[in-house]
């Protein structure tokens, strides 16, 4: 930087360099601004340092402190100093010049240079969540740990499968519709944007791994009763997959339907055509219940094409129109949804019916399963 001397003021300034050995050491005066004349004299002094006790100043910005929480310093050069970032939702990567952004240096083990330097943190903001497993764990050890979303993450099922059942993923705890398939004791799951805590899931949405044998839990076919207008099952009737016991109750199957009648197909099945996919007998006492029951439902279009369906709760066999609730929902190829009817009235028999909306579909192929919490079964 340029040096300002008044009249009859005397100043000093030194520089400081390495790898001379001989040769001549020349001074050069450059004038910044015009005077009548020059009138300076200089005494120059060459001498010899260790630069290894040379000290430089080390400054910090944006929350970064030194290990003893200052946030400048004096280092030699060539020293590691250990710099603090701990702001909360963000995570360092790095640190840059301040004065020259491109000049970098990675998030550990900084070495002082030869030179006085002010340094920036140089962030990520923190979008990771928390993930707890029970009955299992994630990959590496540990029961939680964080992870960004759309993160893969390895999970390892700890305990043993119930007899006679499948692992086919994982549920969220907190909402037991939200599902992470998996098939093998060791599965990975697609990170959620939120925290949560899943647990493993046995047999009865074995639909959803269709390189699985599914005929002895879910039987395809699956219409009750055989109920139904405008499209008929590809194969045989048979009843739905149902688990009559007290406690939470989950039920379901696959269903292949196709137009019209089995002596009279059609090339679509037409829209309002309906037929009844899942049913429960005798599975509690008519009236009036003042905890209620929530009947959660998760379907998935195992067709070619996108489908728009109503799911209605019913009671009768022949009025495929809602008793307890329904919901039209559009379901795209290869697409899973799921939704929850909240009821306070019971009847002895349960059943849900399935329409066709918006447009014809040239066959149906879906895989249903439902959750109903604390039943009792007669």
């Amino acid at each position: 930087a340029p040096i300002e001397i008044a009249p009859g003021e005397v100043k000093s300034a030194s520089l400081e360099f390495d790898g001379w050995k001989n040769g001549n050491v020349l001074n050069a005066v450059e004038l910044v601004s015009e005077v009548s004349e020059l009138n300076l004299g200089i005494i120059k002094n060459i001498s010899v340092f260790d630069p290894a006790t040379k000290e430089y100043e080390l400054k910090l910005l944006d929350g970064a402190t030194l290990e003893d929480g200052e946030t400048s310093g004096m280092f030699r050069a060539g020293e590691t100093v250990k710099l603090i970032y701990d702001v909360e939702g963000y995570i360092l990567t790095g640190w840059q010049n301040a004065e020259n952004p491109s000049e970098t240096y990675p998030a550990d083990g900084f070495v002082m240079p030869k030179k006085n330097i002010t340094l920036k943190p140089i962030t990520v903001k923190d979008e990771a969540h928390t993930l707890t497993v029970q009955g299992g764990t994630i990959s590496g050890g540990g029961s939680t740990g964080k992870f960004n979303p759309n993160e893969k993450v390895t999970i390892v099922l700890t305990g043993e499968v119930p007899t006679g059942k499948v692992l086919v993923g994982w549920y969220n705890t907190a909402d037991r519709t939200e599902i992470f398939k998996g098939t093998d004791n060791v599965s990975e799951i697609t990170m959620p944007a939120k925290d949560i805590t899943v647990a493993p899931l046995f047999d009865v949405e074995t639909y959803f791994n269709k390189d699985i044998k599914v005929g002895k839990l879910l039987p395809e076919g699956g219409l009750y009763r055989g109920k139904g207008a405008g499209c008929y099952p590809v194969i045989a009737d048979t009843t739905g997959a149902v688990k009559n016991a007290d406690g939470d109750c989950e039920l379901g199957n696959i269903y292949h339907l196709k137009g019209g009648t089995e002596s009279t197909p059609a090339n679509k099945i037409e829209t309002d055509s309906w037929f009844l996919a899942t049913a429960m007998n005798n599975w509690g006492t008519a009236g009036n219940i003042s905890e209620g029951r929530t009947v959660t439902t998760t379907a998935e279009n195992l067709g070619e094409e996108d489908i728009t369906l109503r799911f209605a709760l019913i009671t009768s066999s022949s009025n495929p129109n809602s008793q307890y609730g329904e919901k039209t929902v559009t379901i795209k190829a290869g697409e899973t949804v799921s939704f929850s009817f909240d009821v306070t009235y019971l009847h002895n028999n349960f059943m849900t019916c399935i329409m066709v909306k918006e447009h014809a579909v040239s066959e149906l192929h879906i895989g249903m399963f439902q959750y109903i919490s604390n039943i009792t079964a007669q």
